[in-house]
């Protein structure tokens, strides 16, 4: 883990919850359930460690190298989910069910201050799944192409994320020579508010990948620059651009 790291504490508290009694397998599962939603919610590195076993409270020590998991426990408890991904509900789910089955009590306390509670009448909330459909252009790297139902598989740019593209016949032959390039596909989206989960493509987007073997400063003298700064020297140009805007 790095060396900046923030800490906190997790209590699970109930009247009678007794060391002797206590279901070590299902507490097990409930540090890894608090793990990973940690991991999910922060993308960051994640320690997370029993501290004490006493009667009616069982402490955690949690440690993690990114502030935004904070910031996201109070997003459970006020319903702002927006930040929260949908890979937290699974690990959200085992807190409740947890908290369902004994009744307890999970307090999440950092920096001396209570972020979160989680009991039988208030449980953590789930981010919602959504559909939602619109128009855009989806830009990556065609890494596959055909099939009796053509299809289009592009790895999207900026995401590494394979999309699957229902596209015609035509479409497939005019994007067949393109296989392994950068391309552009305009068409219709449908998203589960996190990333798109499938595309249908109407036609191809103007967009080219650059040629890796053209240079920008080349490009801008084949588009004419060269006629303006041909046998200029920049630290020279720069200097005295300095030196009249010093003396106007």
């Amino acid at each position: 883990m790095k060396d900046k790291v923030f800490k906190f504490k997790v209590t699970i508290e109930k009247d009678g919850l007794v060391p002797e009694t206590l279901d070590m397998k299902a507490l097990g599962s409930l540090i890894c359930n608090i793990s990973e939603l940690m991991e999910n919610a922060g993308n960051g590195e994640v320690e997370t460690s029993l501290s004490s076993i006493e009667a009616n409270c069982v402490s955690l020590n949690v440690a993690i190298s990114t502030m935004r998991p904070y910031v996201l426990w109070l997003g459970f408890q006020c319903g702002l989910l927006s930040g929260i991904p949908l890979s937290c509900n699974s690990a959200i789910e085992g807190i409740n069910s947890f908290v369902r089955k004994t009744g307890a009590e999970i307090s999440f306390h950092g920096n001396r201050r209570l972020h979160a509670t989680a009991n039988p009448g208030r449980l953590l909330i789930k981010k919602e799944k959504i559909r939602m459909k619109y128009q855009t252009t989806l830009f990556g790297q065609l890494i596959e192409i055909g099939g009796k139902t053509p299809n289009a598989h592009v790895v999207q740019l900026g995401k590494n994320i394979k999309i699957t593209c229902s596209i015609s016949r035509e479409l497939a032959t005019e994007l067949a020579p393109s296989l392994y390039q950068i391309i552009g596909l305009d068409g219709e989206a449908e998203s589960d508010g996190e990333q798109i989960i499938s595309f249908k493509a109407s036609s191809i987007s103007p967009y080219k990948g650059r040629d890796p073997g053209v240079s920008p400063l080349q490009g801008l003298k084949d588009m004419g620059a060269g006629k303006y700064y041909d046998g200029i020297n920049p630290l020279d140009y720069v200097a005295e651009a300095r030196g009249r805007l010093k003396h106007a």
